[in-house]
């Protein structure tokens, strides 16, 4: 009579992750998401080719996972230059956005500045300290682009402190036109009519 272990068939070679691992790679590539596939598709390979080389008979696929491995790799590279290419572009629109920033900072600054002056019969601030309350916060009067301030907790009713440079004295009705502050990092000014002008703008007729 035969021994049943030797009829006992051979069990069915595993190969599923290393589909898994080429599936990955390939998504991390045609998608550029090497951080979010591409490194699952490196490690799954990797556990792949080792289980192949421990348990040739129970595991297939050491080529299936040698592939997902190097789509893992070229994904990552292919998302390093990614990045370096968008720098100068990514560079360019924090510099924007602190530009449009720094002038909605100026526009609140001139509606807290006409507050003030509507409330005191058309007399106008002399100091921030006056004007701060209406603007109902301090991170107004920081610029984005200031470093001095831009890491430095501030406290939201503290009116001291600002980037902004005033020139507050001459201020009057009479004087709309004239400046009353500036930014010294993007030479824009504001205007006692509560206009904001920048450097790039053609002069006003």
């Amino acid at each position: 009579m035969a021994d049943p272990r030797i009829l006992k068939p051979n069990p069915k070679p595993r190969v599923a992750l290393a589909v898994v691992s080429l599936v990955l790679g390939i998504v991390s590539v045609l998608f550029c998401i090497g951080i979010l596939t591409g490194i699952p598709a490196i490690i799954t390979g990797h556990v792949v080719r080792r289980k192949v080389r421990v348990n040739p008979i129970g595991y297939r696929g050491a080529r299936l996972g040698m592939a997902g491995l190097v789509l893992g790799y070229l994904s990552l590279l292919q998302t390093f230059l990614l990045v370096i290419a968008l720098q100068p572009a990514l560079g360019k629109a924090k510099l924007q956005m602190e530009y449009f920033q720094c002038a909605n900072n100026l526009r609140q600054i001139g509606m807290a500045v006409q507050i003030y002056a509507t409330v005191n019969d058309g007399v106008f601030p002399q100091t921030a300290d006056q004007f701060g309350p209406h603007m109902g916060f301090s991170r107004f009067l920081i610029c984005p682009a200031d470093a001095g301030f831009r890491n430095r907790k501030i406290d939201s009713k503290d009116f001291s402190q600002t980037s902004y440079i005033f020139t507050l004295g001459g201020a009057s009705a009479a004087t709309l036109a004239e400046v009353i502050a500036r930014c010294p990092f993007h030479n824009m000014t504001l205007t006692a009519d509560g206009a904001v002008h920048r450097p790039d703008e053609p002069p006003q007729p």
